[in-house]
């Protein structure tokens, strides 16, 4: 544990992940919450939409090795160049 907290690059990649977690987690409990209490949406109806959410995501993620071998020639360059790394 010591030697987590002597690498900087470490200790800080922990304290975001643990500060992301946090307030990820705050956020959902109180989305159910208010979506069940204050919008009334029952929690088949709440389940069937973060379902069809995840059907989405996974669809994004079957077409993006398509998308990344059509357009990564034309994407890169730019990429790159926006970002400021030089070749």
């Amino acid at each position: 544990m010591a030697y987590l907290w002597r690498t900087p690059l470490i200790r800080s990649s922990l304290l975001a992940t643990a500060t992301i977690n946090f307030f990820n987690f705050m956020f959902w409990a109180l989305f159910f919450l208010y979506a069940t209490r204050t919008l009334d949406v029952g929690p088949g109806l709440l389940g069937l939409v973060l379902g069809a959410a995840s059907v989405g995501g996974l669809k994004m993620v079957s077409i993006t090795s398509t998308l990344r071998t059509r357009y990564a020639s034309k994407v890169s360059p730019i990429a790159a160049e926006s970002s400021g790394v030089r070749g």
